[in-house]
């Protein structure tokens, strides 16, 4: 529904979904600022690999670098899954069950 609302089509590139979520954000007079961070994974729009890794540094701040990049790379960019993937971390790395929806 998004999607239609948005006209955005199944082929439609990650750069042009973000234009035109953007776009009917503002035509709606919201706040592009704090609502495209949290509807653009809902159409597929991946975040930034440094956007990535400031969630999950925010999240849990004790990750080294090198579980971070972990995480992020698993993730492809995701917040769900990498909240997901932060909470049940463990010594062992990204928790068995969340590699086969990935």
């Amino acid at each position: 529904m998004l999607e239609r609302r948005c006209g955005i089509g199944r082929l439609t590139d990650q750069a042009e979904r973000l234009r035109l979520l953007d776009a009917e954000i503002l035509s709606c007079s919201l706040d592009p600022d704090s609502l495209v961070p949290l509807l653009a994974p809902v159409l597929g729009v991946a975040a930034e690999p440094e956007q990535s890794d400031a969630l999950a540094a925010a999240l849990a701040p004790t990750l080294t670098a090198a579980a971070r990049a972990l995480v992020v790379g698993r993730c492809d960019g995701l917040p769900f899954y990498i909240e997901q993937v932060v909470d049940d971390f463990s010594q062992t790395g990204v928790p068995e069950a969340l590699y086969e929806p990935l």
